[in-house]
């Protein structure tokens, strides 16, 4: 299995950039679904997973799924979180799980 490495800077990085998009009040975001912030937040993630090699598509409800094929064979994982934000939320409402994921 490949080493995962992982650089706190990118991931700080990442938060504040994903954190911009509807952001309100000082460190909150208001990113409700269907949203056009939503909908920048969606291509953005989009794109991040494209640039890290995943292949992507958006299913009926907007979720965005990035899956890279196993070299091993056996049984997929699945992880993420979600986009949209709670009216308002923390910059890491959702954001977090997304980047780790």
């Amino acid at each position: 299995m490949a080493q995962i490495e992982i650089d706190p800077a990118v991931v700080e990085a990442r938060i504040m950039t994903l954190g911009a998009i509807g952001a309100c009040f000082e460190t909150g975001v208001c990113r409700a679904a269907l949203t056009p912030e939503w909908v920048e937040a969606q291509q953005l993630v989009e794109r991040w997973c494209q640039e890290v090699g995943l292949t992507t598509r958006m299913d009926a409800v907007g979720n965005i799924w990035g899956r890279i094929e196993g070299t091993e064979g056996g049984k997929a994982i699945v992880s993420g979180s979600h986009i949209d934000s709670q009216m308002p939320g923390g910059r890491y409402d959702g954001a977090l799980g997304i980047i780790a994921a």
